[in-house]
């Protein structure tokens, strides 16, 4: 089990258009999730791994999660750089 503690200014939004902000907090992970953001690191944290970014902010990392089939590129101009996308687009 990997765990890890940050502190810092924490910007988190759980909605669309409204942000969260809690000033010197700390953000708990394990596993690569995070656990949750807390303003006092509790007793049971106080023996991972510990980073102080001061007062720096700390947000979320941005993922672009969608997927595209490559079967799309056989019919539209999706993907100039496959070669049946290229032969359909000379046809135009």
């Amino acid at each position: 089990m990997e765990r890890f503690a940050w502190k810092g200014n924490i910007y988190h939004t759980n909605e669309e258009r409204k942000i969260e902000i809690f000033e010197n907090s700390w953000v708990l992970c394990e596993d690569g999730i995070c656990k949750g953001v807390v303003k006092e690191l509790p007793e049971e944290w106080k023996n991972v791994e510990i980073t102080d970014f001061g007062d720096k902010i700390i947000i979320p990392g941005l993922c672009d999660l969608h997927v595209t089939s490559p079967l799309a590129s056989t019919k539209t101009r999706s993907f100039p750089e496959n070669p049946k996308s290229r032969k359909e687009s000379n046809k135009i």
